[in-house]
Order: C-alpha cells, then sequence, then structure tokens
C-alpha cells in the first residue's frame, strides 16, 4: 500500500495511523537528525490521527510528514510498501501484535496495548477501542 496516494478513505487513514504509531520512533530519529532538526511534522501527524480528527486535516498531517522524511533525506516516506518487510521476510515469522482502533472505524486513533493500562475509550462513543491483529 502506497500511504503517499492516499485516495482518502477511512481504512487507509488507519492503515495510515498504525504505521506512523509503528515507525513513530525511527521516524522522530530521522527528523531530528535532518536539515530542520524537528520532529514537528510526526508530532502534528500523530495529533491529527488522534481519535475524531478531520479528514482533511489527517491527510495533510500525513502529506507533510511523508515529505518531511524524504526532505530529512529517507527515501521511503511514509510509504508502507518497502519498510522493514524484507526484514521481517527473512528472519522468519515475527509474533502478531496487537493494536486498538476505533471501535466504529470513524476516527484512525490507534492506541499500543501497555503493560497494566486498561484499553482506553474512544472520545466520540466512550466505548472501549476495537482489538485488532496485525
Amino acid at each position: 500500500m502506497d500511504i503517499q496516494h492516499d485516495d482518502g478513505t477511512a481504512a487507509q487513514r488507519i492503515a495510515a495511523a498504525v504505521y506512523i504509531a509503528k515507525y513513530a520512533k525511527g521516524f522522530r530519529a530521522i527528523l531530528l537528525d535532518g536539515p530542520q532538526h524537528s520532529a514537528a511534522p510526526l508530532d502534528q501527524a500523530l495529533d491529527a490521527l488522534g481519535c475524531g480528527g478531520d479528514p482533511a486535516r489527517v491527510d495533510a498531517a500525513i502529506a507533510e510528514l511523508h515529505n518531511a522524511l524524504r526532505a530529512a533525506g529517507d527515501p521511503v516516506g511514509i510509504n508502507a510498501a518497502t519498510r522493514d518487510f524484507t526484514i521481517a521476510r527473512s528472519g522468519g515469522a515475527r509474533p502478531d501484535e496487537t493494536v486498538y482502533l476505533c471501535p466504529t472505524g470513524a476516527c484512525s486513533r490507534v492506541w499500543w496495548p501497555q503493560p497494566g493500562e486498561a484499553v482506553p475509550h474512544c472520545a466520540t462513543g466512550n466505548t472501549e477501542l476495537r482489538r485488532e491483529r496485525l
């Protein structure tokens, strides 16, 4: 999936949110080492991806993050089709990862489970986030 050419669907926004959350630490390092020495595009994308995020704002933030990563020298940017998948295949099977998403799919909220923490609830519907396996 090439998130850079997102057609604006909720499923693609969710995929982008999961991808950005998964690689946030690496993205932050790339951006801080880049010419702007700023992780602001990542922080803005993570903020926009919060529950109830406006789709236009989410799309703009994802595009800005992609462009900032490319400007910082990352040849992939936000292109899930090419980052890390060769490494995962060559090293054998990975255990399934669990992620929690918006229960209705109305937004792109993503929460990674933390030991000892209860699963949060959706801010708009007050229902527990939906569990998915990657």
